[in-house]
């Protein structure tokens, strides 16, 4: 309830709604499109009601590795723009991608390196298409699913809207076995 959220955001207490994935919403590649119209309207849902609230520190879905293709996608209003939920991603970690196309529509390949010595877990990366004039078009959030262990990457391939211009940074992620530095 809205109440719990209000409460919170008074106290100063941070908190982590989500989802508890189940047998049925696990299974994403056996959806309907009945299914993703749901999972869709449900997370955008979500997104507003919970956007306003700074004692919301991250949105989480259940079980990492089953979700672990799963996306979010909003489009950016000004005032209610995503920025990433962990800091010092920039510090810990190298993206590097291209533009490029797969089967006559954009993407985004490359690659997250993780310059820590630790492994990195539930990884996720903020895309975002830019106009000319660096404003942000729309957002979106990947799970890339993969553990990253010390000083190794891994590879991505995100769709994407057309646009003249592209950003993408880590979003959240978390350390395994330590607080991370």
């Amino acid at each position: 309830p809205s109440e719990f959220f209000d409460l919170a955001d008074q106290l100063g207490v941070l908190t982590l709604p989500g989802w508890e994935c189940c047998d049925k919403w696990q299974n994403i590649g056996g959806w309907s499109s009945a299914d993703y119209a749901i999972a869709k309207a449900s997370a955008a849902g979500e997104a507003a009601r919970l956007r306003d609230h700074p004692s919301v520190i991250s949105f989480l879905i259940g079980a990492f590795a089953c979700c672990a293709s799963s996306e979010i996608t909003q489009g950016a209003s000004r005032g209610h723009e995503l920025y990433p939920l962990t800091p010092g991603g920039d510090q810990y970690f190298a993206v590097d991608w291209q533009p490029g196309e797969r089967k006559g529509r954009p993407v985004l390949t490359g690659t997250l390196t993780n310059r820590y010595g630790a492994t990195a877990v539930r990884v996720q990366l903020l895309v975002e298409a830019l106009d000319d004039s660096d404003n942000v078009k729309s957002q979106k959030v990947v799970w890339l699913g993969d553990s990253i262990a010390p000083f190794s990457y891994t590879y991505f391939e995100i769709p994407v809207e057309k646009s003249p211009k592209y950003r993408v940074r880590p979003f959240a992620f978390d350390w395994r076995g330590r607080a991370g530095p």
